[in-house]
């Protein structure tokens, strides 16, 4: 988010981070409009990212069977532990 040029004090109210400044005891404001823009424009950066890793394909559905062939508990699988 830093990369993307968001504010630290945006990225931590997203993140919940905790402001222990004496300023934050006044600052009763939201910021909802900020976060909300804020976490439209990462969708936007990780949407890219996927696009770019997947292609036009259903990503959703593509890690879905990634993680069912890794997945521990298949009795079938010889190297499971």
């Amino acid at each position: 988010m830093s990369r993307q040029g968001l504010g630290k004090d945006v990225r931590s109210r997203i993140l919940n981070h905790k402001d222990l400044s004496v300023d934050a005891v006044y600052d009763r404001y939201a910021y909802f409009d900020e976060k909300a823009v804020a976490l439209s424009e990462w969708h936007g950066f990780l949407s890219g990212l996927l696009r770019r890793e997947f292609g036009d394909e259903d990503w959703v559905a593509f890690y879905g069977r990634r993680m069912e062939a890794v997945t521990p508990d298949d009795p079938d699988d010889p190297d499971d532990d």
